[in-house]
């Protein structure tokens, strides 16, 4: 039982960085799953998947040209006057 927990454990620790960036919508979280399940066994392989998925920043400060629904909170182009997520319609397109 110990034994697998502490494996369950260190499972975590290894894939922290694929983890975290699929968890923060990373564009490329599928090349950090892939360095990080390749590489990751050397400490430098992991050091560089996990800086690499703390590298984004986040999608409002990225891309100007999206907004974000005050309803369901995804974002959608500014000029939309719906949100294609849960429908919600804009009083005005300059949100």
């Amino acid at each position: 039982m110990a034994g697998s927990i502490i494996s369950l454990i260190f499972v975590l620790i290894y894939f922290l960085p694929s983890i975290w960036a699929a968890r923060h919508h990373h564009k490329d979280a599928t090349w950090i799953f892939a360095v990080n399940l390749l590489l990751g066994w050397t400490l430098a392989g992991w050091i560089v998947a996990i800086v690499w998925a703390n590298k984004e920043k986040p999608i409002e400060e990225e891309d100007k040209t999206l907004k974000k629904c005050p309803r369901c909170a995804e974002f959608i182009k500014k000029e939309a006057t719906k949100c294609r997520f849960c429908g919600h319609e804009f009083a005005n397109t300059s949100n």
